[in-house]
């Protein structure tokens, strides 16, 4: 493609607002993940953050990153790794659940639910009937400030705000008009709306002041909960009135609220467990109908960040590893291996465990000697020793989180009849690989079930149903935080849950 680079700016700057960089560090130059190929066109040497990320060979290729390279005029470049090629987890057919219990409130009227996650945003259009009439995703262009919430706050706070304000407007807008499109009916026709979204997302949409999430004890500004119009978060959805959702912390926003509804964790029922396993992990335990949460800080190696091969869910990511006959063998999301993403991330470490490749430290090893990296097996692709590390971090993170959750309760692993898993690292991932290695409760492994995008399913229960904003609202209210970051139980079971 063809860019403009005469005021001097970078390949980023220059493709902004179009959507199709992934540039998970914000464009700081630490992840190396926003590659592209120089086709045409002058441009200053490599920055000291290139040599550092690219090989020789690459840079004599012409493989530079986005958002360090500057051209000086008219330029020419090949974006390596495109958003465009994500695979996306929506919720279009799994409608079970609380929606497939409740009586419709909306009968003739058109409305939309969207999910503002921080990787994906997704929009749907319904049918008060409960007809799903139709669906559209894409990834946030807010991933141009950076993967994870804390690299957007810090935007938002040095007077960028405005511009996360309407990337993230604009981005829900565009699928709700081509949801509509779908559908067949004009956005005009919305009479009503549900998003959801971590608490940041939510306060970047309103264009409020995240300070209060930048340091502890982490209060935002606004729990929401009400109605605004459309016009108030920067959307085009004419003559719709929009509901989000009431959060819970600075960390467990409406989302996993949402979720919860979704998974009926505020009915009476047997122990159960929620998490909706990301960057940031947030978690829900339901004993008898009462409820408990806490979220974590995984980090971002669940998405490919921080991992020197790894990439999101687009096509040559490798998404699985297993043992054939004692042989390391895998697959990729389509085509040639590229990279890997999260739940390959997880089944190679599992398999490396099991052939003695990765001894209890986290040390790759072969034959009792310390090894640099380990190859998947013939992919060509490579975990190094640091990668294994940035592993460690995160899936403590997780664990912790979730026994500090059961062991405030009282509550045995055991005792626990289902682990929910949300999201689409968390749907997607091998519960027998996340045991192996510590990501979740060994003894829970076998009774984890996949939710999909439960954060949607709620969304839709609290459009088009009544009993479902109520209940959403007490979940909001009536389930107990726990904060995580000071708690010293939490920090001993992190430093405990390092090993595999």
């Amino acid at each position: 493609m063809k860019i403009d680079c005469r005021n001097g700016d970078t390949v980023a700057d220059a493709l902004k607002g179009q959507n199709i960089l992934l540039t998970p560090c914000g464009g700081r130059g630490s992840c190396g993940k926003c590659r592209i190929q120089t086709l045409a066109g002058e441009w200053l040497p490599p920055t000291g953050d290139e040599r550092r990320l690219l090989s020789s060979e690459e840079l004599a290729q012409g493989i530079r990153l986005a958002c360090q390279a500057r051209g000086t005029g008219l330029c020419e470049v090949k974006v390596l790794f495109q958003t465009d090629e994500m695979h996306i987890q929506s919720a279009h057919g799994q409608l079970t659940g609380p929606l497939r219990k409740l009586r419709r409130d909306m009968d003739g009227k058109y409305g939309f639910t969207a999910d503002l996650g921080t990787t994906t945003v997704v929009a749907q259009v319904w049918r008060g009937d409960g007809s799903l009439l139709g669906e559209r995703a894409m990834p946030n262009p807010q991933g141009a400030f950076g993967a994870d919430v804390i690299s957007r706050i810090e935007s938002a706070l040095e007077g960028r705000g405005q511009e996360l304000q309407d990337l993230a407007a604009g981005c829900l807008d565009e699928l709700i008009k081509e949801a509509c499109r779908q559908a067949g009916i004009s956005p005009g026709s919305l009479e009503e709306g549900v998003i959801v979204g971590n608490t940041a997302m939510l306060t970047l949409l309103a264009g409020e002041d995240p300070q209060g999430l930048a340091v502890f004890p982490f209060e935002p500004g606004d729990y929401f909960g009400g109605w605004y119009g459309a016009q108030d978060l920067g959307l085009g959805a004419a003559g719709a009135r929009i509901h989000l959702p009431r959060c819970i912390a600075g960390y467990v926003g409406a989302d996993a609220v949402a979720a919860a509804l979704a998974a009926d964790l505020d009915r009476p029922g047997p122990v159960r467990l929620l998490g909706d396993i990301g960057t940031n992990g947030e978690m829900f335990l339901s004993l008898n109908g009462k409820l408990l949460c806490c979220s974590t800080a995984a980090g971002p190696a669940f998405e490919g960040g921080g991992i020197s091969c790894g990439m999101p869910g687009i096509g040559g990511a490798i998404s699985k590893v297993f043992l054939q006959e004692g042989q390391l063998k895998w697959e990729t999301l389509g085509g040639t291996p590229r990279g890997v993403c999260g739940s390959g991330l997880l089944d190679a470490a599992a398999a490396f465990q099991a052939l003695r490749l990765l001894d209890e430290s986290g040390l790759l090893v072969k034959d009792g000697e310390p090894q640099p990296s380990m190859e998947i097996g013939d992919s060509k692709i490579a975990l190094t020793q640091r990668d294994i590390r940035n592993l460690q971090l995160a899936k403590s993170a997780i664990r912790a989180g979730m026994e500090t959750l059961l062991s405030r309760a009282g509550v045995l692993p055991e005792q626990v009849e289902t682990l929910y898993l949300a999201g689409g690292f968390g749907s997607c991932l091998n519960p027998k690989s996340a045991g192996a290695i510590g990501l979740i409760p060994p003894r829970l492994a076998p009774r984890a079930e996949g939710l999909g995008n439960a954060a949607l399913l709620g969304a839709a229960a609290i459009l088009l149903r009544e009993e479902g904003r109520r209940r959403a609202l007490a979940i909001s209210k009536e389930a107990v935080h726990l904060e995580l970051s000071q708690d010293p139980d939490f920090m001993e079971r992190y430093v405990e849950h390092m090993m595999f």
